[in-house]
């Protein structure tokens, strides 16, 4: 049975692997981070820094068919953003649409998103999805979490692989393999305008003067790459600016 894409969210949005692709038959090795496509010729955006850790093994995007096996679908083609952590793929095969199309507008504090993504802490939670051998089986779930707009930063932010210098800070952490995930606002009849790319995550630590008895709070920030920084983005794989291809949405 071939997939075919619906209109479920996770047919949008989809995980990244490390694969291999024996006599064409897809075999999942490790979660990368996620992804999500734009216009209708199968090119998606994601994070460049999830790409660099692919140790040189086939990247697919995976998508779960209605018998609930996942379709690999092979990436060859993949661009880099020249300085910022985004990257431009394109998917073979496949009749592809989406919903998200790019906005240079900017969200400012206390603005709401949405966020989906494929966290690598849910990945083996099913215990009892083994193997014939016993051993322990993915099985990708998307999760979809509600955040707000902290504050923009204008500047790098100090985390190793992430290149750029303008950032939203979120409420939300989205958990390791989110990294890709599209930020964006359902408009009504419209296309889901995509503000950001989520691509890194902060805890930290700040000792508290005020009690003895708790030495240390702990607090949670996400934080992705804005639109404005790609929007205009012209790869050339794609001959056109990535905005342009977002375009082509579906309602």
């Amino acid at each position: 049975m071939a997939f075919k894409q619906t209109d479920l969210v996770r047919d949008f949005v989809f995980p990244l692997v490390s694969s291999s692709f024996e006599n064409s038959e897809f075999k999942f090795i490790k979660l990368l981070g996620t992804a999500f496509l734009i216009g209708n010729q199968g090119y998606a955006l994601t994070c460049q820094h999830i790409i660099d850790n692919s140790k040189d093994n086939s990247i697919a995007g995976c998508f779960v068919g209605e018998d609930t096996y996942w379709y690999g679908f092979q990436i060859n083609e993949i661009e880099f953003h020249p300085f910022h952590d985004v990257a431009l793929i394109k998917l073979n095969g496949g009749n592809w649409k989406s919903p998200f199309c790019l906005t240079s507008d900017k969200l400012w504090a206390w603005r709401d998103f949405y966020l989906c993504g494929y966290p690598d802490s849910v990945l083996y939670e099913d215990i009892n999805n083994k193997d014939v051998l016993g051993n322990p089986l993915p099985r990708m779930d998307m999760v979809s979490i509600k955040g707000s707009i902290r504050r923009i930063i204008p500047r790098e932010l100090n985390i190793k692989g992430i290149k750029g210098n303008r950032f939203y800070e979120l409420s939300i952490i989205a958990g390791w393999g989110c990294s890709g995930s599209p930020l964006f606002e359902v408009k009504p009849n419209k296309s889901w305008e995509v503000s950001g790319i989520y691509n890194a995550q902060k805890i930290f630590y700040t000792e508290n003067s005020f009690d003895d008895n708790i030495k240390y709070i702990d607090y949670n920030v996400g934080y992705a790459v804005t639109s404005e920084c790609f929007y205009d983005w012209k790869p050339k794989i794609l001959g056109k600016t990535v905005l342009e291809e977002s375009q082509n949405y579906f309602t």
